[in-house]
């Protein structure tokens, strides 16, 4: 079956009519750039590469399994020297270290516990006894060139071909596991069991676990969302792709010594796969599969499907998209800085095929629209690399906030042993202007609105979040456009207006975070002022007479007898509303001794509000009044206080 693309779509079980129906030819989505290929001198043969930070320098460094060694430069350290922002990366090295017979893959873990990466390398040569091997991590912070104690060996399957580390048993260690490309018990679990910061790394086991056919590569990831990790692997023997991964589900009990896991389930896949990565392809919250099928070169996308907490896993039938010339493993990483994953292949025959190395890694992109159940992709681009590219790692090597492109070239030529694309695709996201002025404004009012505009260069939404910090009480978001995200290559705004709430100078700051890398704030500022004064209202009636004093002793006056009022006043305050500092007051009043008088409601001797009452009895509405203690006043003379707390 093929899509109205031309694709090949692989449609197995229930939802097979949906896929035929869902998916469609993707969007012509602008291609990534890169610069390079930069070629590195490695090991012999490296069949696997790997970026971490070794040395704590903030720079993620390469190292590989070189396959053509008996244990000497086993594995090779290339340190980062590549300056921020530079067009060009470079690095120091290579630096050998042991590690036994035929390095096939390589991983970066803390596996002791003392904030140092170390490695650990799948030992395709050995047969059990040391088909794992680590290094333990002694690089000083900041250090020119890379250390290690080792390597430690520790049992496996026969023929390891791959390694994965991740916390199976949730003690806070790394465990290990090797799919095992000759061994019935197709994977093997390594237990850890090191104590933090010790020299000599320490594991139980090996548990063996039957997978499928040939199990090539491993990844561990959360396939059924209950927060252990599971395995999967890619079955290189699996015939047309029927069981081409096998799924492991996570059955250990936290702390437990030794590892359980469910019967294996056999999941379809693209023919002959040889690698296998794990990432949310579509945004749904479950981790799905892709494998890197060599014989047809293709990747083969699998739907994770599988209900939260499941005893069984559940994917929609392949969907295979192009790469190059014989994939042998595929990497996830968001490359367009979009926030979706992208797909990245090293296609090991692609010399073969066109006497070159130009399609030696290729790229999807994906274009996955928010809320699409099926992942739809772009591309592939081609990239030239070294010779007999085996694996790609992405990883920002320049510090500019995008993952660049470091593969092992499995050639005998040492020389380009590594090679570096960096990437230079242009930010998708870009918002203007950068800070909105707003001037003078008296306090209890609003301002006109300013907007900011957002602008999306890619063929896909690309979702934001926007939101205000600072003096967020006297900046308001009074529309915002892009509740629904940034429309594919268009643009939306978000409107702005001022509405200070004390007097003086005011700031926040609004932040547009979308989906990817880049966030940008928008500084908002503006000047409180106090509101303007009318003129002044005519004079109030003058009270009414007291009642006369007792009389005092004779020959003497009295004294005064107490000052008539004018007017009673009760006031109320309603309840606050939702989300508002303001709130409505109301005040009924009844004039004593006078059928009309003047009112003025004042706040910290400034006035908010006059009027003339021309009855004996009235009701006054003061508004929505912002927190502060105000004093009402009838002919000249203070009648109530009213105090409006703070939400």
């Amino acid at each position: 079956m093929r899509d109205l693309s031309g694709r090949r779509l692989r449609c197995v079980g229930a939802l097979s009519t949906l896929l035929a129906l869902a998916v469609s030819g993707p969007a012509a989505a602008a291609p990534p750039t890169f610069t390079g290929p930069t070629p590195f001198t490695t090991g012999s043969f490296p069949a696997a590469v790997e970026a971490a930070d070794l040395n704590a320098d903030g720079r993620p460094d390469l190292v590989t399994a070189n396959a053509n060694t008996n244990g000497a430069g086993g594995n090779t350290v290339l340190t980062n020297t590549t300056a921020a922002g530079a067009a060009v990366p470079s690095f120091t090295g290579p630096t050998a270290f042991d590690a036994f017979l035929g390095p096939s893959d390589v991983t970066a873990a803390d596996v002791n516990a003392d904030g140092r990466p170390d490695l650990v390398t799948a030992n395709n040569g050995n047969s059990g006894s040391s088909g794992t091997s680590v290094l333990t991590n002694t690089t000083a912070a900041g250090a020119a060139a890379p250390t290690f104690s080792g390597p430690t060996p520790f049992a496996a399957g026969t023929d390891a071909t791959s390694v994965v580390a991740a916390d199976l048993n949730g003690d806070g260690r790394p465990d290990l596991a090797t799919s095992n490309s000759e061994e019935a018990a197709g994977v093997t679990v390594l237990m850890n069991t090191s104590t933090p910061g010790a020299a000599t790394p320490s594991f139980t086991g090996p548990t063996p676990f039957a997978a499928g056919n040939r199990p090539w590569s491993i990844v561990a990831a959360d396939i059924n969302r209950d927060g252990r990790p599971d395995l999967a692997t890619a079955n290189a023997g699996s015939s047309g792709g029927v069981a081409g991964v096998t799924v492991l589900l996570n059955r250990t009990t936290d702390g437990a010594a030794v590892p359980s896991f469910a019967a294996p389930a056999p999941v379809d896949t693209g023919p002959f796969p040889l690698g296998v990565a794990a990432a949310d392809l579509n945004a749904d919250g479950k981790v799905d599969l892709v494998t890197a099928s060599n014989f047809p070169g293709e990747n083969s996308v699998l739907v994770n499907t599988t209900p939260a907490g499941a005893t069984a896993p559940s994917f929609a039938g392949a969907m295979s998209f192009p790469a190059g010339a014989a994939p042998y493993s595929v990497a996830a990483s968001d490359l367009n800085s979009d926030g979706k994953p992208d797909l990245v292949t090293a296609n090991y025959n692609a010399p073969h095929v066109d006497g070159n190395a130009a399609t030696g890694n290729t790229v999807l992109i994906n274009v996955t629209e928010p809320g699409d159940e099926l992942p739809d992709f772009t591309g592939p681009t081609p990239f030239t690399t070294g010779d007999d590219p085996r694996s790609v790692a992405a990883s920002d090597l320049n510090g500019d906030g995008r993952p660049d492109l470091a593969t092992a070239n499995n050639r005998p030529e040492v020389s380009a042993g590594n090679t570096v694309l960096l990437n230079t695709t242009p930010f998708p996201f870009a918002a203007g202007p950068s800070s909105l002025a707003f001037g003078g404004q008296p306090s209890g009012t609003i301002s006109a609105p300013q907007t900011v505009t957002l602008s999306n260069s890619t063929d896909a939404t690309l979702p934001v979040a926007v939101r205000l910090s600072g003096n967020v009480d006297d900046m308001l978001i009074s529309r915002n456009g892009c509740t629904g995200g940034v429309p594919a290559n268009d643009s939306c705004a978000v409107a702005v207006r001022f509405a200070p709430t004390a007097t003086g100078p005011r700031a926040a700051t609004l932040t547009l975070d979308p989906a990817g890398p880049q966030s940008t704030d928008v500084a908002l500022s503006g000047t409180g002022g106090a509101l303007p004064q009318g003129p002044s209202g005519p004079a109030g009636p003058t009270g009414a007479t007291g009642p006369t004093g007792a009389p005092g002793p004779a020959g003497a006056t009295g004294p005064a007898g107490p000052r008539g009022r004018d007017a009673r006043v009760r006031c109320a305050v309603a309840k606050r509303k939702k989300g508002s500092r303001r709130v409505r007051v109301t005040c009924r009043v009844r004039l004593v001794g006078v059928r009309a008088a003047s009112w003025r409601l004042t706040r910290a001797g400034r006035t908010r509000a006059t009027g003339t009452l021309r009855s004996g009895r009235a009701t006054l509405r003061l508004g929505r009044l912002a927190p502060g203690r105000y004093t009402l006043r009838i002919a000249g003379r203070p009648a109530a206080s009213i105090r409006v707390r703070r939400p």
